[in-house]
């Protein structure tokens, strides 16, 4: 190493007397080492303000590291701790893990469930790994090079830490800059890395009502310019690939409902994590992870709706179109190993698609390739969307919308049963295609006009009038920004939908599994809805809930998909604008187990839920609510053209 930078930099190291076996003091967050006897790890550049002490605790699960910001200290040149780091050699025999975040995600809750588990020494946000670039700047390979050298060298020094029944180190850790997150992971390359992320709003709520120092700084205290430093760390976070860097990716509610301490475990020791101490580690979630005081009754906290307008302007934090593709290649479930359907060629395979429509087939779903070829729009990809474009621009008549509340999250429902304190997270509405085009909070949902789209209709060959020869009424018509999701839900009828342009990714549960599913009994408004949504775990209130038992389908252009009354599905745009048409047909009974009352009341009360009954003192309107105030020009009111036997939305005035 230049001497030049030797001179700039040392690490200031000291022995950890609590670990050692000195007394440790009770204080407020736990049996920690007093702050005048901890010791200090630090790297420390000459240049004032970069600087930063990190103070090793211990409590009666294990050490912990946090930040302080005076104690004594001493110094130690940078070349011999790398030198003694090696020393003691560069492999690791222990399984470790970094835990990369957005903030406000559940890190701290997921801290307190490890803790239960004396195999791991969690280390909560070792902040000193965000000053080594500070210190060692540089873009030269041996630069970089340096940069990982000392990434390795204090983890391998954190790790030395480990008492006889520590066999796994727990990075929390919370770095600005991507190329940090880079060259960390590249410094351990056997490490198992993640990054734990949280719907954004919900994120920026807490931010915007708890700002860090470091927002303050830069917002200087105003609104606006504190939402845009939200938005630009929130985009700073995934600026890199996480999959280039093989890491998984986990949601919030993924720490809610068990499944990354589940993962943690797997990956550690290579078999499940045994059920008593699952339990004890799922007790933490009765108290605020902050503090020790019990967590009160009702919904976790930052739920979106609870989110204030200030966030709410479209493409900053809400709907910005960097963070809504980021959550369409990673949503919170993963399907992409599930099992599909058989997959059947237009019209190379036209009678084995007949027994599927109309034969004895008909129980079992199937994808349709080239299924658009049968309205001659198979080799004109755009052509239909901008036909369509032009048709709907021109149209006098207003098209009928379903608006979504929580972002992205379509709920289908007949409003014209809606009782009137029952509050459901979607709304009708109409008004004219311009508003869809420059609104994603909308989704159309209507009938195809007549001359829309070519071929479409009155054409005696094409896969409708395979599927439903008596049919007359025209397509159903969907088309949706990327990232718009139809929520789960199942049909009375047997259902055929093809994808014209852009593309969905479909989950599908065979209808045997529909009681699994938690489904609305036919009294509730909400019949044909259910509990259950594979965005959201829940197997405390719904143990029987499998994605697993689901199918996956992707639909590109061309293709149509088949699936028989009673299987429920689950629908998300991957690749907008999406352009989709359908036909129902033959009404069949479906008659599942349905959720009791008592069991809605207590999951309407969650964060997930995608309606509930409002409060007596809650004198809000559906109508006008603070986060649409821009949308006036859309009327909330009931559809004139739009029908189907089995959702009746309201009519158009």
């Amino acid at each position: 190493m230049p001497s030049t930078v030797m001179k700039a930099l040392c690490l200031l190291l000291a022995v950890p007397n609590c670990l050692a076996g000195q007394h440790c003091n009770e204080s407020l967050s736990g049996n920690t080492c007093n702050v005048d006897e901890a010791p200090l790890l630090q790297l420390k550049a000459r240049t004032p303000g970069t600087s930063l002490p990190i103070r090793i605790e211990s409590n009666r699960n294990g050490g912990t590291i946090v930040v302080v910001r005076h104690a004594q200290n001493r110094e130690i040149p940078l070349d011999v701790f790398l030198a003694d780091a090696e020393a003691q050699g560069t492999a690791l025999d222990f399984p470790i893990f970094l835990a990369f975040k957005v903030g406000r995600c559940g890190s701290t809750l997921l801290d307190k469930m490890l803790r239960h588990d004396p195999r791991y020494l969690t280390i909560m946000e070792p902040l000193v790994f965000n000053f080594v670039t500070t210190a060692l700047p540089g873009s030269t390979s041996e630069d970089r090079g340096l940069r990982r050298r000392v990434f390795r060298a204090l983890v391998l020094r954190f790790a030395s830490m480990r008492k006889h029944e520590q066999h796994v180190v727990f990075l929390d850790l919370w770095m600005h800059r991507s190329q940090d997150r880079v060259e960390l992971v590249e410094a351990l390359p056997e490490a198992q890395s993640y990054l734990l992320w949280r719907t954004p709003i919900e994120v920026a709520d807490s931010f915007y009502k708890r700002p860090t120092k470091t927002l303050l700084w830069k917002s200087h205290g105003h609104s606006g310019l504190l939402v845009r430093s939200i938005q630009d760390q929130l985009e700073r976070t995934i600026s890199r690939d996480p999959q280039e860097l093989g890491m998984s990716i986990f949601w919030y509610q993924h720490v809610l409902n068990g499944q990354l301490v589940k993962w943690i475990a797997r990956q550690a020791f290579g078999r499940p994590l045994d059920n008593q101490l699952f339990h004890r580690m799922m007790q933490a979630l009765k108290y605020y992870s902050k503090s020790r005081w019990h967590r009160l009754a009702g919904p976790l906290d930052h739920d979106e709706l609870k989110a204030p307008a200030a966030l709410k302007h479209r493409g900053q934090v809400w709907y910005n179109p960097i963070l809504v593709h980021f959550k369409t290649r990673f949503p919170p479930y993963h399907a992409q190993s599930l099992p599909g359907v058989k997959e059947l060629s237009w019209p190379v395979d036209l009678a084995e698609i007949k027994r599927h429509f109309s034969g004895d087939l008909w129980q079992k779903p199937v994808l349709v390739k080239n299924a658009a070829q049968s309205f001659g729009l198979a080799d004109k990809p755009g052509e239909a969307l901008e036909h369509l474009r032009h048709s709907l621009l021109e149209l006098k008549d207003t098209l009928n919308f379903l608006q979504a509340e929580k972002e992205n999250l379509f709920v289908w429902h007949p409003d014209d049963k809606r009782p009137p304190r029952y509050h459901v997270l979607s709304k009708w509405v109409t008004g004219f295609y311009a508003d869809f085009e420059s609104n994603p909070t909308l989704q159309v949902i209507d009938r195809v006009p007549d001359g829309a789209i070519p071929g479409i209709q009155g054409n005696s060959s094409s896969v409708f009038k395979l599927f439903a020869p008596d049919s007359r009424e025209a397509p159903s018509l969907r088309i949706s920004h990327e990232g718009a999701v139809t929520a789960l839900h199942y049909d009375m009828e047997d259902s055929m939908l093809v994808q014209l342009e852009g593309a969905k990714e479909v989950l599908l549960w065979p209808k045997s599994e529909t009681s699994n599913l938690y489904p609305y009994p036919p009294t509730h408004f909400m019949f044909r809805r259910t509990l259950a949504d594979p965005e959201f775990l829940d197997p405390v209130n719904l143990p029987n809930f499998d994605l697993e038992a689901a199918n996956f389908i992707f639909l590109g252009p061309g293709d149509a998909l088949y699936w028989p009354a009673g299987w429920a599905h689950h629908i998300r745009t991957v690749k907008g604008l999406s352009v989709s048409v359908g036909k129902r047909q033959h009404h069949r009974r479906c008659e599942p187990v349905f959720a009791s009352h008592k069991l809605i009341k207590q999951v309407e009360s969650l964060r997930y839920a995608k309606g509930f009954v409002k409060r007596e003192d809650d004198d809000g309107d559906d109508d006008n609510d603070d986060d649409h105030k821009h949308d006036k020009q859309l009327k909330v009111s009931r559809p004139r053209h739009y029908h189907d036997d089995s959702h009746r939305p309201r009519k158009l005035e």
